[in-house]
């Protein structure tokens, strides 16, 4: 376990996948990642909550951490891996399976 921010920041901007906005989100607002087989815990620099527009660049960051979340965490159970997204203060801001 330890703190994989860069490396997912990297495997985000030179993904093929990933979208210009996903590519913005984890660049600006990913801090730290910390993970174990199947579970994926990104805080981020984001002030929002559940409810406020910061959600969708949490969903944003979800959905560009699978690929990399499939290579460096993955499941012992396809389907079975958690990526958790939280904002500033470690709130819940968005989370997504992989």
């Amino acid at each position: 376990m330890g703190n994989d921010a860069d490396s997912l920041k990297s495997f985000v901007a030179n993904s093929t996948s990933a979208t210009p906005e996903m590519k913005s989100a984890v660049a600006d607002h990913v801090t730290k990642v910390d993970g174990i087989s199947g579970s994926v815990n990104i805080q981020t620099n984001l002030p929002g909550d559940l409810t406020s527009s910061d959600a969708n660049t949490g969903r944003l960051i979800v959905s560009a951490a699978v690929d990399w979340a499939k290579q460096a965490y993955a499941p012992t159970t396809s389907g079975a891996g958690l990526i958790t997204v939280f904002n500033q203060s470690g709130a819940l801001l968005a989370d997504g399976n992989y």
